[in-house]
C-alpha cells in the first residue's frame, strides 16, 4: 500500500531545535507517511514559503528571535487566507501565549519540554484530520451552493423559455386572427362582386375594376407572407453593388407620388447632396423603402404630409448614410415601439384604422437592413398628428 506523502514546514530560529523537530517528526510518522520537510529560520521566510507552496502541516515556534514572533506569523497567515494547519510550539510558562495562538488560528500546541515522537505524531494526525474534515465540509458546502446556483439558473432558463413559448403562442393567435380577417375580406368581396357581375352584366366595367383591386390586394397579402417566410427561414441573398441612395429614393418617391395625391397626401423628397455610394443590394433596399413608404401612405390621414430624405452622419468614428420616412399619422407609443419590429405585431393604429396587413413588413425590413450591417430606427412622440420617423442607417 502506497504511503501518504505529507509536506511539512518547520519555522524555528534555532538550528538544533529545528533538527530535533524534524527527527521527532520522522520517528513519529515512520512507516505511516512519506515526509517532505522544509525549514524556515525566520517568521518572514516562513510566510514566504507558506504563500508560495501548499503544506499539509506547519510546526511554528513562538520565540523566533526577530522582529516578528509566532503569533505575528499566525495573524499574517490568517490575513492572507493561508489554509495550512499550524501546530504552535511553546516553552514552559507560555500557556497564555498558547491560548492566544489557538484563538489566532492554530490547530493545537505542544510544549517543547514534553515533545516526543508519539505526542508529535498524534498531534499532527489530529490537526490534519480536523483540517481535512473542515476542507471536505467546505468543499461539500461549495458543491451544494454550486448545485443550488445551477438549479436556480436552470429554473430561470426554464421560466424564460416558458415565457417565450407563451409569447409565441400569443403571437400565433394574433397572427391567425389577423391574417384570417385580412384574407377573408378580399375573398368575400371577390365572391360578392362575381355574383353582381353575373346578375348585372351592364355594370361589368365597374365590377371588374373592383375585382381587380381586391385580387391585387389578396395577391399583395400572400406575397408579403411568402416574402416574410423566406426572410425568416433564410437571410436574403444579397447582391452587393455600388448603390446611389439618392437615385434609389428619388425614383421610388416619383413612382408613389400619384398614389399619394389620390389619397390627398403631400409626398416630398429632400436630397442630401454629395452622398457617397454604399455597397448594398438595390432590390432589397427598395423593398425596405417600399415597406416604410407603404405604411406611411396607409396610416397618414388625408391632408397629411410624408417627407422622405437622405442623409449622412459620423457615428462611432465611421461615416454612415441612409434615408428616413417621416409622416404625420397617428404616431406610435413608447410601449408599442418596443414591439414594433416583432413578427406579426400590429399596433393600435392598425387595429383601429382597419388598414390591411400581416404585421410582417417591419420585421422583414429590419432583417434586411441588419443583413447589410445597418440599423433601422424609429422615433415618435406617440401623439396623433405628430406621426413617426423611420430611419435606415447603412455604413459607407
Amino acid at each position: 500500500m502506497e504511503m501518504q506523502e505529507i509536506k511539512v514546514l518547520i519555522v524555528e530560529d534555532r538550528e538544533d531545535h529545528a533538527r530535533l523537530l524534524e527527527a521527532l517528526m520522522v520517528e513519529g510518522l515512520k512507516g505511516d507517511a512519506q515526509l517532505s520537510i522544509d525549514r524556515a529560520a525566520t517568521g518572514k521566510e516562513g510566510l514566504r514559503l507558506l504563500e508560495n507552496s501548499q503544506y499539509d502541516i506547519c510546526l511554528l515556534d513562538y520565540h523566533l528571535g526577530e522582529e516578528i514572533d509566532g503569533l505575528d506569523v499566525l495573524e499574517a497567515a490568517s490575513a492572507k487566507h493561508i489554509q495550512t494547519p499550524f501546530i504552535f510550539i511553546t516553552a514552559a510558562g507560555d500557556e497564555d501565549v498558547a491560548v492566544q495562538a489557538m484563538k489566532a488560528g492554530a490547530r493545537d500546541y505542544i510544549r517543547k519540554e514534553v515533545l516526543s515522537p508519539e505526542l508529535l505524531r498524534s498531534t499532527v494526525r489530529h490537526a490534519m484530520n480536523i483540517y481535512r474534515e473542515e476542507a471536505l465540509r467546505k468543499q461539500a458546502q461549495e458543491e451544494l451552493q454550486r448545485a443550488k446556483d445551477e438549479l436556480e439558473t436552470r429554473m430561470q432558463e426554464a421560466k424564460a423559455a416558458n415565457e417565450t413559448l407563451e409569447k409565441l403562442s400569443r403571437l400565433q393567435e394574433e397572427f391567425v386572427s389577423s391574417i384570417s380577417h385580412e384574407l377573408r375580406t378580399p375573398i368575400t368581396n371577390i365572391l360578392l362582386f362575381h355574383g353582381l357581375l353575373a346578375a348585372h352584366p351592364e355594370a361589368q366595367d365597374k365590377y371588374l375594376a373592383t375585382l381587380r383591386r381586391e385580387t391585387e390586394r389578396l395577391h399583395s397579402l400572400i406575397e408579403e407572407l411568402l416574402n416574410a417566410a423566406r426572410v425568416a427561414v433564410e437571410p436574403p441573398a444579397l447582391t452587393l453593388t455600388d448603390c446611389d441612395l439618392n437615385s434609389l429614393v428619388l425614383l421610388y418617391v416619383a413612382d408613389r407620388t400619384l398614389m399619394a395625391e389620390e389619397k390627398g397626401l403631400s409626398l416630398t423628397f429632400t436630397e442630401k447632396a454629395g452622398l457617397p455610394k454604399v455597397q448594398a443590394d438595390r432590390r432589397q433596399l427598395e423593398r425596405v423603402l417600399g415597406i416604410l413608404l407603404t405604411n406611411a401612405l396607409s396610416y397618414t390621414p388625408s391632408g397629411g404630409r410624408i417627407e422622405v430624405s437622405t442623409h449622412s452622419q459620423r457615428m462611432e468614428g465611421e461615416l454612415w448614410g441612409g434615408f428616413s420616412v417621416t409622416d404625420t399619422g397617428p404616431g406610435i407609443t413608447a410601449e408599442e415601439q418596443e414591439r414594433l419590429f416583432e413578427r406579426f405585431f400590429r399596433g393600435r393604429a392598425a387595429l383601429e384604422s382597419g388598414v390591411p396587413g400581416t404585421g410582417l413588413g417591419l420585421a422583414t425590413a429590419k432583417r434586411i437592413v441588419e443583413e447589410h450591417g445597418g440599423k433601422l430606427e424609429v422615433s415618435s412622440e406617440g401623439s396623433s398628428g405628430k406621426g413617426a420617423t423611420f430611419t435606415v442607417w447603412l455604413p459607407f
